[in-house]
């Protein structure tokens, strides 16, 4: 009875589902944490007038700063149909598991897969973070870097 009981709800929770994700990344985004304020940063540190209601331009679409943390989580959550979520297993943590081993595992769609935990994916290396691009703190700041001393607007385009 508990098995049938299982069956029918499990498909019905929704904790790891993109709206849900989105949902965190924003409640994150406008929270303080430590000490920490994502608008303040944004403000003192980066110049942003608004923080995180910011609006940036990115290919057309315009989003506010935190709106755009949200949309992240879920493209990090919901790979490309041709990455076959070898970048996805990467995106988890969980706290109560030796560091190491922390990252997501499990059998999914009949394949065992293995991920490190986000919090060492998110540190790698300049070059280092793959599949599915390069976006570790360290590459980020590389590009962060390379785009404000780029000599003319359609270098820092491409750098970004």
């Amino acid at each position: 009875m508990l098995f049938v009981f299982y069956q029918i709800n499990i498909p019905l929770l929704f904790a790891l589902e993109p709206p849900t994700h989105e949902n965190i990344n924003e409640l994150v985004a406008k929270s303080s944490l430590n000490d920490f304020s994502l608008n303040t940063y944004l403000k003192d540190q980066l110049g942003f007038s608004n923080g995180y209601d910011e609006e940036i331009k990115n290919e057309g679409t315009t989003k506010k700063v935190y709106k755009w943390i949200c949309e992240g989580g879920t493209k990090e959550d919901v790979p490309h149909w041709y990455e076959l979520y070898l970048r996805s297993v990467n995106h988890f943590h969980n706290p109560l598991d030796d560091i190491a081993n922390a990252g997501f595992h499990g059998i999914f769609f009949g394949t065992f897969l293995c991920g490190e935990s986000s919090i060492l994916w998110s540190q790698e290396q300049t070059g280092r973070q793959y599949p599915g691009g390069y976006y570790s703190w360290h590459d980020v700041r590389d590009y962060f870097y390379k785009a404000l001393n780029a000599t003319d607007k359609t270098s820092q385009k491409l750098i970004l």
